[in-house]
């Protein structure tokens, strides 16, 4: 089932977006990358001939109504088209920054931390970008099983030579 090889896909690209990294550009793409397969998976299910119609109906119609998966579908699609006046949510990935405090006479630094890339969606609010990336494997799995397909666990490509 072709579906399976974008789920891995979609794993691993999750795996990269964990990594810790600081203000590196390769991070930005790791996350655009990923919600893009992320979303698009629900067109690898729909294309997938070896799944009965209506159970790919099922996921597609539950994917498009999941709140998370369309905050997926609006970073994946407004990154790809650089649209961002698309119908649907309005979103913005945030790039990260780094908060320290200090004595402010000297400026001797006391502590700093760095906030991660996140993600703002307009009139529901932030969340790190790690985070809703996981919540978004999360919601699919939800989604997958609740349609009586099993979920790969596996993070390689395990299927055969295939044509694209």
């Amino acid at each position: 089932m072709a579906w399976k090889a974008q789920y891995q896909r979609t794993l691993r690209a999750l795996k990269r977006v964990k990594r810790p990294k600081k203000f590196e550009d390769d991070h930005f793409d790791d996350l655009v990358h990923f919600f893009m397969d992320c979303w698009h998976l629900k067109d690898w299910i729909a294309g997938d001939d070896q799944l009965p119609k209506a159970t790919r109906e099922a996921i597609v119609k539950a994917a498009e109504g999941n709140s998370l998966l369309q905050t997926c579908a609006a970073i994946a699609n407004n990154t790809k088209h650089f649209n961002p006046s698309r119908k649907g949510k309005q979103v913005w990935i945030l790039a990260p920054f780094e908060i320290s405090t200090s004595d402010p006479k000297t400026k001797e630094v006391f502590s700093s931390v760095t906030v991660p890339h996140s993600v703002s969606v307009k009139g529901e609010g932030t969340k790190y970008a790690a985070d809703l990336a996981a919540d978004c494997v999360g919601e699919w799995k939800k989604i997958l099983t609740a349609n009586g397909l099993r979920v790969p666990t596996s993070l390689k490509y395990s299927g055969s030579a295939r044509s694209l």
